[in-house]
């Protein structure tokens, strides 16, 4: 039987040599890579695995835009972790937004994500959630068009007020 799950997060030794190591597992339904900062965008390679459904890459702060839109292409990807990653800009965000079977999507944390790359994933109509913590350059513009989707999106979370002062002030910790 091969092995379907497999977790190397957090294993500082992980490289670009080891991505492309796992990328000939093509059993692999679920793969986390996150908090391996020598990853770079050789995550590229993943992206011809056929049966991944589940990929995290939390916090592998090298994954540039790049990275991001190969992964993009991924059919049977339903869920996505691509939180705290600080390369991640709208255009890796606007090429994720054409993913159609995904489902999860986390954008928290990813300090160069504005209105435009908000928006793009507004329109994602399979998503059932979206993480959208602690992204200081979301406006009531990016705000206001996830609202006005919100058919689309199911769950839509950004964090409390004081997290997102150009939406909501300093005071309150509604959410959205």
């Amino acid at each position: 039987m091969a092995l379907t799950s497999l977790n190397l997060s957090d294993c500082d030794k992980i490289t670009d040599v080891g991505v492309l190591a796992v990328s000939g597992m093509p059993a692999l339904t679920s793969l986390d890579l996150s908090f391996n900062e020598e990853i770079t965008d050789a995550v590229q390679a993943v992206s011809d695995m056929p049966a991944l459904k589940s990929l995290s890459l939390c916090s592998s702060t090298e994954i540039t835009d790049v990275g991001v839109q190969a992964v993009s292409g991924m059919p049977a990807l339903t869920y996505l972790q691509l939180n705290l990653l600080d390369k991640l800009t709208d255009v890796g965000v606007q090429a994720v937004s054409g993913m159609t079977a995904l489902t999860s999507l986390d954008l928290s944390d990813c300090e160069k994500i504005t209105d435009v790359g908000v928006q793009a994933v507004s329109g994602m109509t399979a998503l059932t959630s979206l993480q959208l913590n602690l992204l200081d350059k979301l406006t009531d513009v990016g705000r206001d068009e996830l609202v006005c989707s919100s058919a689309a999106v199911k769950c839509a979370r950004a964090t409390p007020r004081t997290s997102c002062p150009r939406v909501f002030g300093r005071s309150s910790s509604t959410r959205l």
